[in-house]
């Protein structure tokens, strides 16, 4: 009965190797040849034990691109494992499952398995893989954003490796270190740590490695705002990421890319870069680089005054961040209830609730800011436009008013030379200008004034003149 019970383990183990090339997320070239060689092998292997370890090569190989596949290939694994006594390959499949649950952001999940997988390294003292489960804790922390526990953890991790002289975990642990002192703004220390985990992974040609520091190297300069060495770092990281067919990396890569042209003002590059990183994280249901990418969009957009896009990025960012808390916050809770009660350390788990309260009111309040600015700059637009009509009427007005002043100018010029005080001859009736001069009384009149004039005769100076035209003149008068 067990020998069927363990063949039955077998072959599910090798068929669920098998679908993952034909049913689920496309593998990379990489992964693909590494996946069929460790098949390979699992089917000549003549041990139980060895298929089982090389069962949880394929499944952490597969928790990133194929966490499904990876969940179902490890736990098979383990039960397989457990039902032979075999806590090592136990351990191993549990830590491929629990990778795959942080793949997924499923953090109480994935830090249970993580636990089981150290107490059985601990009855069986693995160092190494002690070491790698006090690098686990310490990565959850830090996708927490609780550094100090994250460093804590990672510590723990770079001394037991220097302990038995793992040039591997030294390695790991130091670019995570790195990352610790890095996000606690320690540039200094942060570079340090992460230029020496690169040397050691360049040694040891684990590319992977090798990328994941050119990362964080970039990371320094980008944050230190030398942009010209951060793009010379993020390239040769996304280079070699691309060549492994990383895309955890990739996404990471391009996310830099598109914060780096932010920062720069190149806001179209920043967007195509970000929109890259933020397909990539999606298709691997990886939340936090969704939070990361969707942040980084969001900032871009509201820089560029497009508050409408700038919301909806908002609005993913703020969902990936309630899923990675939402999933983890209350196993999380439970189990420092229980640690702190043992050391007395109650008052951590407040912070924690407050620190998760912060979050979603900041995401909340960022929106609501959003929707203030975009209120006052319609507000502040509508009032340019007023006051543009206003100022347009104004001209408009000040422009009749001024002709109006000049017609009343030119009047009172006619009114005033009208007005003065004419000096004429008491003998022959001229007229003396402004000037001096003398002039007759018609030409003095015409030129001074718009009247026109015409000449005639009056009756007295008629008779005075002409006697007899007046006689006849009045000779045909018709009598009153």
């Amino acid at each position: 009965m067990e020998l069927q019970k363990t063949l039955k383990l077998h072959w599910m183990i090798f068929l669920y190797s098998a679908i993952v090339l034909v049913a689920r997320m496309p593998l990379y070239p990489q992964e693909r040849s590494t996946l069929d060689s460790l098949r390979r092998s699992y089917a000549v292997a003549a041990h139980d034990t060895l298929r089982i370890l090389l069962n949880a090569e394929m499944a952490h190989l597969l928790s990133v691109s194929s966490p499904d596949s990876a969940i179902m290939l490890g736990s098979a694994g383990a039960e397989q494992a457990r039902s032979i006594g075999f806590k090592k390959g136990e351990a191993l499949n549990l830590n491929a499952v629990a990778a795959a649950w942080f793949t997924q952001t499923k953090f109480r999940d994935a830090m249970d398995l993580y636990a089981k997988a150290h107490r059985l390294a601990e009855e069986i003292g693995d160092r190494p893989l002690i070491a790698t489960a006090y690098l686990n804790f310490g990565n959850i922390y830090f996708y927490q954003n609780d550094n100090i526990h994250a460093l804590e953890n990672f510590e723990r991790c770079l001394a037991i490796g220097k302990e038995i002289d793992d040039p591997y975990t030294i390695a790991t642990a130091s670019v995570n270190i790195g990352a610790i002192f890095v996000a606690k703004g320690e540039y200094d220390k942060g570079l340090s740590y992460t230029e020496q985990a690169a040397g050691s992974f360049q040694e040891m040609k684990n590319w992977k490695g090798v990328a994941t520091s050119l990362r964080n190297i970039a990371i320094v300069h980008h944050m230190q705002r030398n942009y010209p060495q951060a793009l010379e770092y993020i390239g040769r990281s996304l280079r070699v990421a691309e060549q492994l067919g990383n895309q955890e990396i990739i996404s990471g890569c391009l996310h830099i890319y598109s914060d780096i042209y932010r920062m720069k003002g190149e806001y179209r590059k920043s967007i195509g870069y970000g929109l890259r990183s933020l397909e990539i994280a999606r298709s691997m249901h990886d939340m936090p680089y969704v939070k990361y990418a969707a942040t980084t969009l969001a900032t871009t957009y509201e820089e560029m005054g497009d508050y409408r896009n700038a919301l909806r990025y908002t609005e993913i960012a703020r969902i990936a961040t309630d899923s990675i808390i939402s999933n983890d916050r209350t196993k999380e809770l439970q189990r420092l209830q229980h640690r702190f009660e043992m050391e007395g350390k109650q008052k951590e788990i407040e912070l924690l609730e407050e620190r998760s309260t912060n979050q979603q009111l900041v995401a909340v309040l960022f929106a609501t800011g959003l929707g203030a600015v975009i209120i006052i700059a319609f507000v502040i637009h509508r009032n340019l436009r007023r006051q543009r009509a206003l100022s347009e009427r104004l001209t408009a007005s000040n422009t009749e008013k001024e002709h109006l002043i000049a017609e009343l100018k030119d009047a009172m010029d006619h009114i005033r030379t009208l007005g003065e005080l004419l000096p004429i001859c008491s003998n022959c009736k001229s007229v003396r200008d402004d000037k001096g001069y003398w002039q007759a009384l018609d030409r003095y009149i015409s030129a001074h004034t718009d009247t026109k004039i015409s000449h005639g005769i009056c009756p007295d100076c008629m008779k005075a003149l002409y006697p007899e035209i007046a006689a006849r003149i009045s000779s045909h008068r018709i009598p009153a």
